[in-house]
Protein backbone atom coordinates (compact mmCIF):
# COMPACT_ATOMS: atom_id res chain seq x y z
CA UNK A 1 0.00 0.00 0.00
CA UNK A 2 1.58 3.49 -1.11
CA UNK A 3 1.50 6.19 1.43
CA UNK A 4 2.35 9.72 0.59
CA UNK A 5 4.39 12.12 2.67
CA UNK A 6 0.95 14.16 2.99
CA UNK A 7 -0.57 11.06 4.43
CA UNK A 8 -1.67 11.25 8.36
CA UNK A 9 0.71 8.06 10.27
CA UNK A 10 -2.32 6.49 11.58
CA UNK A 11 -5.20 6.28 9.07
CA UNK A 12 -8.83 5.49 9.38
CA UNK A 13 -8.88 1.74 8.85
CA UNK A 14 -5.31 2.02 11.30
CA UNK A 15 -8.22 3.85 13.89
CA UNK A 16 -10.87 1.56 13.46
CA UNK A 17 -9.16 -1.44 14.20
CA UNK A 18 -6.99 0.48 17.76
CA UNK A 19 -10.50 1.87 18.83
CA UNK A 20 -12.63 -1.52 18.35
CA UNK A 21 -9.48 -3.34 20.16
CA UNK A 22 -9.61 -0.76 22.71
CA UNK A 23 -13.70 -1.01 23.29
CA UNK A 24 -13.48 -4.87 23.61
CA UNK A 25 -10.42 -4.90 26.05
CA UNK A 26 -12.45 -2.14 28.44
CA UNK A 27 -15.74 -3.87 28.27
CA UNK A 28 -14.11 -7.10 29.08
CA UNK A 29 -12.15 -6.11 32.11
CA UNK A 30 -14.56 -3.40 33.10
CA UNK A 31 -17.48 -6.64 33.57
CA UNK A 32 -14.69 -8.59 35.61
CA UNK A 33 -13.89 -5.78 37.98
CA UNK A 34 -18.17 -4.98 38.87
CA UNK A 35 -19.02 -8.74 38.23
CA UNK A 36 -16.72 -11.05 38.61
CA UNK A 37 -17.13 -12.02 41.92
CA UNK A 38 -20.55 -13.29 40.72
CA UNK A 39 -18.94 -15.06 38.18
CA UNK A 40 -16.09 -16.57 40.06
CA UNK A 41 -17.49 -17.56 43.31
CA UNK A 42 -20.57 -18.78 45.18
CA UNK A 43 -23.31 -16.52 47.45
CA UNK A 44 -21.67 -15.64 50.31
CA UNK A 45 -18.13 -15.64 49.47
CA UNK A 46 -17.97 -12.89 46.59
CA UNK A 47 -15.43 -9.90 47.31
CA UNK A 48 -17.03 -6.24 47.33
CA UNK A 49 -14.46 -4.12 44.92
CA UNK A 50 -14.49 -1.37 47.41
CA UNK A 51 -14.38 -2.86 51.26
CA UNK A 52 -13.00 -6.13 50.92
CA UNK A 53 -9.03 -5.85 51.53
CA UNK A 54 -6.70 -8.03 49.48
CA UNK A 55 -5.16 -10.02 52.68
CA UNK A 56 -7.33 -10.42 56.32
CA UNK A 57 -5.74 -9.92 59.40
CA UNK A 58 -4.18 -12.87 58.97
CA UNK A 59 -2.33 -12.09 56.05
CA UNK A 60 -4.57 -14.33 54.36
CA UNK A 61 -5.46 -13.78 50.86
CA UNK A 62 -9.13 -12.78 50.32
CA UNK A 63 -11.12 -13.62 47.41
CA UNK A 64 -10.90 -10.17 45.90
CA UNK A 65 -6.91 -10.99 45.60
CA UNK A 66 -8.09 -13.78 43.59
CA UNK A 67 -10.59 -11.23 41.13
CA UNK A 68 -7.55 -8.59 40.79
CA UNK A 69 -5.47 -11.75 39.77
CA UNK A 70 -7.87 -13.02 37.27
CA UNK A 71 -8.40 -9.30 36.30
CA UNK A 72 -4.48 -8.70 36.04
CA UNK A 73 -3.63 -12.10 34.12
CA UNK A 74 -6.68 -11.29 31.55
CA UNK A 75 -5.29 -7.71 30.66
CA UNK A 76 -2.02 -8.75 30.13
CA UNK A 77 -2.82 -11.86 27.68
CA UNK A 78 -5.55 -9.78 25.92
CA UNK A 79 -2.19 -6.94 25.54
CA UNK A 80 0.08 -9.84 24.33
CA UNK A 81 -2.29 -11.76 21.72
CA UNK A 82 -2.87 -8.35 20.45
CA UNK A 83 0.97 -7.75 19.43
CA UNK A 84 0.18 -10.77 17.15
CA UNK A 85 -2.75 -8.45 15.39
CA UNK A 86 -0.45 -5.93 15.48
CA UNK A 87 2.10 -7.41 12.76
CA UNK A 88 -0.46 -7.38 10.04
CA UNK A 89 -2.94 -4.45 9.51
CA UNK A 90 -3.67 -4.21 6.32
CA UNK A 91 -7.65 -4.40 6.08
CA UNK A 92 -7.65 -7.25 3.62
CA UNK A 93 -5.33 -9.69 5.41
CA UNK A 94 -7.40 -11.18 7.78
CA UNK A 95 -5.00 -14.04 8.71
CA UNK A 96 -2.57 -12.54 11.11
CA UNK A 97 -0.07 -15.50 11.65
CA UNK A 98 1.19 -16.36 7.74
CA UNK A 99 4.02 -13.93 8.10
CA UNK A 100 4.91 -14.62 12.06
CA UNK A 101 7.79 -17.08 11.64
CA UNK A 102 9.23 -14.49 9.13
CA UNK A 103 10.43 -12.76 12.66
CA UNK A 104 11.72 -15.20 15.29
CA UNK A 105 13.01 -12.81 17.41
CA UNK A 106 9.26 -11.37 17.59
CA UNK A 107 8.37 -15.14 18.46
CA UNK A 108 10.90 -15.78 21.14
CA UNK A 109 10.02 -12.76 22.79
CA UNK A 110 6.26 -13.12 22.67
CA UNK A 111 6.85 -16.47 24.08
CA UNK A 112 9.33 -15.32 27.05
CA UNK A 113 6.51 -12.62 28.05
CA UNK A 114 3.59 -15.32 27.59
CA UNK A 115 5.82 -18.10 30.07
CA UNK A 116 6.94 -14.79 32.40
CA UNK A 117 3.16 -13.85 32.95
CA UNK A 118 2.04 -17.21 33.78
CA UNK A 119 5.02 -17.54 36.35
CA UNK A 120 3.93 -14.70 37.44
CA UNK A 121 0.35 -15.80 38.16
CA UNK A 122 1.55 -19.54 39.49
CA UNK A 123 3.52 -17.85 41.76
CA UNK A 124 0.58 -16.42 43.54
CA UNK A 125 -0.26 -17.62 46.89
CA UNK A 126 -3.04 -17.17 49.67
CA UNK A 127 -0.44 -17.29 52.04
CA UNK A 128 1.59 -14.45 52.11
CA UNK A 129 5.34 -15.95 50.56
CA UNK A 130 8.24 -13.57 49.42
CA UNK A 131 6.65 -14.04 45.70
CA UNK A 132 3.29 -13.79 46.47
CA UNK A 133 4.32 -10.59 48.41
CA UNK A 134 6.70 -8.94 45.55
CA UNK A 135 4.14 -9.87 42.74
CA UNK A 136 0.78 -9.57 44.11
CA UNK A 137 -0.71 -12.10 42.91
CA UNK A 138 -3.30 -14.95 44.47
CA UNK A 139 -3.86 -18.52 43.66
CA UNK A 140 -6.10 -19.06 40.93
CA UNK A 141 -7.30 -22.06 39.74
CA UNK A 142 -6.85 -24.00 36.90
CA UNK A 143 -10.29 -23.30 35.41
CA UNK A 144 -9.62 -19.18 36.20
CA UNK A 145 -6.23 -19.71 33.84
CA UNK A 146 -8.35 -21.81 31.09
CA UNK A 147 -10.63 -18.84 31.04
CA UNK A 148 -8.17 -16.07 30.89
CA UNK A 149 -6.08 -17.44 28.47
CA UNK A 150 -9.31 -17.69 26.36
CA UNK A 151 -10.40 -14.22 26.88
CA UNK A 152 -6.87 -13.18 25.74
CA UNK A 153 -6.99 -15.44 22.19
CA UNK A 154 -10.26 -13.59 21.36
CA UNK A 155 -8.46 -10.37 20.84
CA UNK A 156 -7.30 -12.34 17.91
CA UNK A 157 -10.88 -12.99 17.00
CA UNK A 158 -12.00 -9.46 17.73
CA UNK A 159 -8.64 -8.23 15.38
CA UNK A 160 -10.73 -10.33 12.29
CA UNK A 161 -14.00 -8.24 13.31
CA UNK A 162 -12.48 -4.91 12.91
CA UNK A 163 -11.23 -5.42 9.51
CA UNK A 164 -14.37 -6.80 8.47
CA UNK A 165 -16.24 -3.41 9.51
CA UNK A 166 -17.19 -1.05 7.23
CA UNK A 167 -14.25 1.47 7.44
CA UNK A 168 -16.70 4.24 6.76
CA UNK A 169 -17.99 4.13 10.05
CA UNK A 170 -14.93 5.43 11.24
CA UNK A 171 -14.67 8.78 8.44
CA UNK A 172 -14.34 11.10 11.45
CA UNK A 173 -10.88 9.80 12.18
CA UNK A 174 -9.47 11.63 9.34
CA UNK A 175 -9.27 14.89 10.80
CA UNK A 176 -6.97 13.23 13.82
CA UNK A 177 -3.49 13.54 13.17
CA UNK A 178 -0.65 12.77 15.73
CA UNK A 179 1.17 15.80 14.33
CA UNK A 180 0.59 19.47 13.19
CA UNK A 181 -2.02 21.06 15.06
CA UNK A 182 -4.79 19.09 14.21
CA UNK A 183 -3.86 16.45 16.50
CA UNK A 184 -6.24 14.04 18.20
CA UNK A 185 -5.91 16.21 21.73
CA UNK A 186 -7.49 19.26 19.61
CA UNK A 187 -9.76 17.47 18.35
CA UNK A 188 -11.21 16.20 20.81
CA UNK A 189 -10.98 19.63 22.97
CA UNK A 190 -12.87 20.91 19.87
CA UNK A 191 -15.56 18.74 19.96
CA UNK A 192 -16.22 19.27 23.72
CA UNK A 193 -15.24 23.35 23.34
CA UNK A 194 -12.56 22.86 26.05
CA UNK A 195 -9.92 24.98 25.36
CA UNK A 196 -8.03 24.14 28.60
CA UNK A 197 -7.39 20.59 26.61
CA UNK A 198 -5.82 22.20 23.95
CA UNK A 199 -2.03 21.59 23.14
CA UNK A 200 -0.20 24.93 23.67
CA UNK A 201 3.26 25.77 22.76
CA UNK A 202 4.53 24.77 26.09
CA UNK A 203 3.78 20.95 24.99
CA UNK A 204 5.66 21.14 21.79
CA UNK A 205 9.68 20.50 21.92
CA UNK A 206 12.07 23.29 22.33
CA UNK A 207 13.45 24.26 18.94
CA UNK A 208 16.80 23.36 20.64
CA UNK A 209 16.28 20.02 21.09
CA UNK A 210 16.41 19.60 17.05
CA UNK A 211 19.85 21.10 17.08
CA UNK A 212 22.41 18.92 16.60
CA UNK A 213 25.11 18.36 19.28
CA UNK A 214 28.68 18.54 18.88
Amino acid sequence: MRVARKDPLVRPFMWQQILIQAAWQCLVLTILMFFGGMMLFPAGERPNLVTTPLRDERLQGTNRLILDTFVFHVFILMSLFNTVNCKVISPGEVNVFHTLLQNWAFVIVLAAELCLQQWMVNCGRQTLTIQAALLGTGKLTSGMNAAAWVLGALTLVVGVVAKKAPVKHFAFTKAWSLEGENTVRNVIADTLHCEWLKEGPEDAPAADHFKPHD
